[in-house]
């Protein structure tokens, strides 16, 4: 019978052993803190609504998408909700589909006031964090991963982003997703003969980015394309997986463009809205003086139904802009600087936070989270530098910054575009703090006095 017992427990010990060396075990440990790490990044998101959210007044914009989704749940259609009030129904393209509609289903399901629909969003802006847990874990170890995560849970950025009632509640955490897609199919030692078919899923992610945020395209041409060239693969390959990326972005964001095209022309890819931004961020008061790089609104035509329809007003938007920068064209490289500094936020700051808190934002939380993204910037930017160098995969991470900030350069200088790379820059941020301790640890532990 001992030795029956024996025998079990010597069992019992080796399938333990060998559990841990094929990592089971720390997988699960893994999953189960990624878990408690995403309750805690919705309690928090649910404490700042409560507490912070509920005494900021919504800008425009988050009235429109929260008008527009309930005039989707109601039978309207995806019309304009001012109109809307006035008894005529108009068709609108003027924000992309994807937030609207998850209002309207959130409202289908009995969330129908201002504050429920902000927690709904910031309920899908908390998946963020076992995204990037998971990005952690693949391009380093499980642990950066979730000091990643921990630090993505609590961002005072991300938290304002979800909590806004705006699309980034739910674009942030699919372009998220569609980067980590692009890790996984260059991931070092990958079967050459299926990148192609997994190029497919990051397209198809970015097809579904594109439906939330107009920028999304021009993201995922940088995303794919820095991916690519830093994969060791043949020429042939790379064009296959870039002819995958495209043709799954085109099947998902078809429909929509189909729509726009047919009823407001091509001027207003992927909205209408972007032609407004355009005119407004290419006028004299944005390329000169204390406004250079943001935005104006009176430099805008707008829809004035129906003597100035929101078709007539994209091509009128997109003429001024176009105009404009054809006659000021030795300025548009200053501008675009400008722009992207002012996204980075290391362009006058104060007028950045006052300028955003019309984006249903408070202004003492943004001067609070800019000095926290302050602190992390540098360590962010050692980060990268120790993430390409010790994994390829991870150019695809410059390559999501790199389209930050083309898409700013090309728009007007805001964070609300940096939201998107916010929580690979945490990751970035969280590497390179993690490399700047294993050098000052042995240094400490090398200056201590051994007793005796």
């Amino acid at each position: 019978m001992a030795g029956t017992a024996h025998a079990t427990r010597t069992r019992a010990g080796s399938a333990r052993v060998d559990q841990y060396a094929s990592g089971t075990g720390a997988a699960d440990r893994f999953w189960w803190w990624v878990a408690v790490i995403t309750a805690d990044a919705v309690v928090v998101r649910v404490l700042y609504v409560r507490l912070v959210a509920r005494h900021v007044k919504l800008g425009l914009d988050s009235v429109g998408y929260l008008f527009l989704g309930h005039g989707l749940a109601h039978g309207a259609g995806y019309s304009n909700p001012t109109l809307l009030f006035a008894g005529h129904r108009v068709a609108t393209a003027n924000f992309p589909p994807l937030y609207p509609v998850f209002i309207a289903v959130a409202d289908k399901v009995g969330i129908t006031t201002t504050t429920a629909t902000q927690l709904a969003s910031s309920v899908v802006g908390a998946a963020t964090v076992p995204l990037i847990a998971v990005m952690g874990r693949r391009l380093v170890d499980r642990r950066t991963g979730l000091a990643a995560a921990v630090v993505v849970a609590m961002w005072p950025f991300l938290l304002a982003g979800d909590g806004s009632l705006m699309s980034e509640a739910i674009a942030v955490p699919i372009v998220t997703g569609a980067v980590l897609a692009a890790i996984w199919a260059v991931k070092p030692g990958g079967d050459r003969r299926f990148l192609a078919r997994r190029f497919l899923v990051v397209g198809a992610l970015f097809g579904l980015a594109a439906l939330a945020r107009a920028e999304a395209p021009i993201v995922m041409v940088c995303v794919v394309g820095v991916a690519l060239m830093t994969r060791r693969v043949a020429t042939r390959a790379r064009l296959l997986a870039a002819g995958a990326t495209l043709l799954a972005f085109a099947v998902v964001s078809m429909p929509w463009v189909t729509y726009v095209v047919r009823d407001f022309g091509t001027s207003g890819l992927w909205a209408t809205d972007s032609a407004k931004t355009l005119a407004g961020a290419n006028c004299a008061t944005t390329f000169r003086g204390p406004r250079i790089g943001l935005w104006d609104v009176s430099c805008e035509t707008s829809t004035d139904w129906p003597r100035v329809t929101e078709s007539d007003a994209v091509q009128a938007n997109r003429r001024k802009a176009t105009h404009f920068v054809r006659t000021h064209l030795s300025r548009a490289p200053v501008v675009a600087s400008v722009r992207v500094l002012r996204t980075a936020g290391l362009w006058s700051p104060r007028q950045q936070r006052d300028f955003e808190t019309v984006e249903s934002r408070s202004r003492t939380w943004q001067w609070f989270a800019w000095w926290c993204y302050l602190l992390a910037l540098p360590f962010a930017a050692w980060g990268l530098v120790r993430l390409v160098r010790r994994n390829p995969a991870a150019w695809a991470v410059a390559g999501l910054f790199v389209g930050i900030a083309v898409a700013s350069a090309l728009s007007d200088g805001n964070q609300r575009i940096r939201l998107a790379a916010e929580p690979e820059l945490l990751l970035c941020a969280v590497v390179g703090a993690n490399a700047l301790w294993s050098k000052v640890t042995p240094f400490r532990r090398r200056s201590v006095p051994v007793a005796g």
